[in-house]
């Protein structure tokens, strides 16, 4: 009797056994696979959780602006491209671009010649500006607290686009530059001098 008791409590213990390693061969491929999509997780968020993120090294073709530097001096970046958590909802999510810490008020200069695309409220962003560039290149930027140009006007690299500012999703005056190349988020330093 007893030996029937103690090979019924095994065979439990061996098919929960099999659950717990069931579940960690899950849990290692939902890791293994959040590591291929998004790289490996650092401290950085997406106005748009789904989009996805090339981290990889941009080489400049000859069809490549020259990009400057969007503010009148250089600053840390305080919030860099890729998984962080954010900084008001406290959840994981992608950052698509860096943030510069600037008084507001002080200028942004486009990072480059192009076309305006949008110089409006943006959402999260709040008030922000996308530019298109030669080259498939898009600069993004956003929480400006006053906007100087409008949608369809051409700018020249160095021209005042906008006045830094916390709108949108901020907890404080900042510049958040973000960057695309052919529709995909792409790390600013890898294209704009922000070291």
């Amino acid at each position: 009797m007893n030996n029937r008791k103690l090979e019924k409590r095994l065979s439990d213990v061996e098919t929960q056994l099999d659950d717990v390693w069931f579940w960690v061969f899950i849990v290692g491929l939902l890791l293994g696979f959040s590591v291929l999509k998004f790289g490996q997780p650092s401290s950085q968020v997406s106005s748009n959780p789904t989009t996805t993120a090339t981290t990889s090294t941009v080489t400049l073709d000859k069809n490549a602006p020259k990009f400057i530097y969007p503010l009148p001096q250089k600053v840390s970046v305080s919030s860099g491209f890729g998984m962080r958590t954010h900084p008001v909802t406290g959840k994981q999510q992608m950052h698509s671009g860096v943030d510069l810490g600037m008084p507001t008020g002080t200028p942004i200069y486009a990072v480059a010649d192009g076309q305006v695309e949008s110089a409006r409220e943006l959402g999260n962003c709040g008030n922000g500006v996308r530019i298109n560039h030669s080259g498939g290149y898009m600069s993004v930027y956003c929480h400006a607290s006053k906007l100087l140009i409008k949608q369809g006007q051409s700018v020249k690299s160095g021209d005042t686009i906008a006045l830094v500012g916390s709108t949108g999703m901020s907890t404080g005056p900042h510049l958040h530059l973000g960057m695309k190349l052919n529709g995909e988020w792409i790390d600013p330093k890898k294209v704009v001098p922000l070291e």
